[in-house]
């Protein structure tokens, strides 16, 4: 309890909460302090003197306090309530409705472009996205909130890849016109990137890709409109562009050679598969090892190729493997492999594979030889 003195003419606060003004003094052998609420107290507040603490104490001052606030235009009503010794200020906001072009989501999760009001629990509205994935324009749905920008992406992603985005100035769904090298996918599942528009609408491209994976780039071509693809569906693309030992520009807007560095591994034509090293005079690549109808080489030069995918570069590593030499693409160099591929060369060379499992055969030559040299 804080200290106080009772004064005249000033006001308290008792334990209980009560404010108690004090109107007089008086004296029947002991001083005291009278309150408006009829109440005796003593100097220091307390009310009872036996008590050591008594709900009627006065133990603080009541001081005027005077907060100057401004209301918010969409408070609907204000609520002031006095709880013990505190005054609590309510402010209660009117329900917003939403406005046109707001994105909102219902409680079914269908993802909406809000346009009006239709009933107590429907909205008329632009677009919408259903649970389902389907896309929709221009009907009611039942009401919802308003989403979240995560929740609104879906709705985003579904009209770009239906050739549509929406226009918040003019509050209208639009098609998507394609710029120069914008990505782009047919209804025949070809994919190309966007040159220019023909006056038959038909698109021309700088390079296009068919369903099966060809890609078709050494004329100029057209082909029929599409939307812009996804990113994965641009990525066919491109893979096929690098099969091809080609890459695309968007600077220059050109398809290019891919330049190989020293320790690409590449293929040409006659699907030989070697190790770059260098570009010689006449346009031929020199290679640090080659693989071609069965037979390695180290050091030489050969017609140039792409770059080769995993799969057709594992046939070098594999054929290097089984002459016992590894790539060490730090070092640049063909080094000598592990013991263990020396031995499986040494197996597959002597003993006949219909008796025994090069193998198994192999991993007991290596186990007994480190066994010997561990027992030196």
């Amino acid at each position: 309890m804080s200290n106080i003195k009772l004064e005249v003419g000033k006001t308290y606060r008792s334990r209980e909460g009560e404010e108690v003004k004090i109107v007089g003094t008086g004296n029947m052998g002991w001083d005291y302090w009278n309150g408006n609420n009829g109440e005796w107290y003593y100097e220091g507040g307390k009310w009872s003197h036996f008590a050591k603490e008594h709900p009627k104490d006065l133990v603080e001052e009541v001081t005027e306090i005077r907060h100057t606030f401004t209301i918010a235009n969409d408070v609907k009503t204000i609520t002031i309530e006095q709880v013990g010794n505190r005054i609590v200020l309510e402010m209660v906001p009117e329900e917003s409705q939403p406005k046109p072009g707001d994105i909102m989501v219902s409680g079914l999760g269908n993802i909406y472009i809000f346009k009006s009001v239709v009933g107590k629990d429907a909205h008329r509205y632009f677009a919408l996205l259903a649970k389902d994935g389907l896309l929709i324009t221009d009907s009611i749905c039942t009401s919802g909130r308003s989403a979240t920008p995560e929740e609104a992406q879906p709705l985003w992603d579904a009209l770009k890849k239906a050739g549509k985005r929406w226009n918040a100035e003019t509050m209208q769904i639009e098609d998507i016109g394609p710029k120069p090298g914008d990505v782009m996918i047919n209804k025949f599942g070809s994919i190309y990137i966007f040159k220019k528009v023909y006056d038959d609408g038909w698109h021309s491209n700088f390079v296009w890709v068919d369903s099966n994976g060809r890609a078709f780039y050494n004329s100029t071509a057209t082909c029929s409109p599409g939307r812009p693809a996804t990113s994965e569906e641009a990525q066919t693309l491109f893979d096929a562009l690098k099969k091809a030992g080609k890459q695309w520009n968007p600077q220059t807007m050109q398809i290019e050679d891919i330049k190989p560095k020293p320790g690409d591994v590449m293929i040409n034509e006659k699907g030989s598969v070697y190790i770059f090293k260098d570009v010689v005079d006449n346009g031929n690549h020199k290679y640090f090892v080659w693989f071609g109808n069965k037979h390695l080489s180290i050091e030489g030069t050969c017609l140039p190729g792409r770059p080769a995918t995993p799969e057709e570069a594992k046939l070098l590593f594999d054929a290097l493997k089984k002459e016992g030499k590894q790539w060490n693409p730090e070092t640049m160099e063909i080094e000598d492999g592990p013991e263990i591929d020396h031995i499986r060369k040494w197996v597959e060379k002597h003993l006949d594979y219909r008796y025994y499992n090069h193998e198994s055969l192999t991993k007991v030559i290596y186990n007994y030889l480190k066994y010997k040299e561990g027992e030196k």
